[in-house]
This record gives structure tokens, sequence and C-alpha cells, in this order.
């Protein structure tokens, strides 16, 4: 009797760069930009 015995075979993760490095690159951007228009200084003349 054959056993067959069938291996799942993954990527790796370094395979993925680009996209390590399109998130490294957009969420600092982002997160500026939010924090920048999210925040607001009033001055009264009180």
């Amino acid at each position: 009797m054959t056993e067959c015995r069938s291996k799942i075979y993954r990527p790796a993760w370094r395979s993925f760069y680009w996209y390590w490095l399109f998130c490294w690159l957009v969420f600092p951007v982002f997160i500026m930009l939010w924090k920048k228009y999210s925040y607001a200084l009033i001055l009264k003349p009180d």
C-alpha cells in the first residue's frame, strides 16, 4: 500500500518585500497628514 502525502509550500515573507516597503512608506505619511489636519490651535483675544 502506497501512502501519498502532500506537502503545502507557502511563499516566504521576504518575497513580499514590495508590500512591506509600501506599508512603511504610506502609513507614516497618512498618519502625519491625519495629525496635521485633525488638530487646530484657536487663538482668541480674551
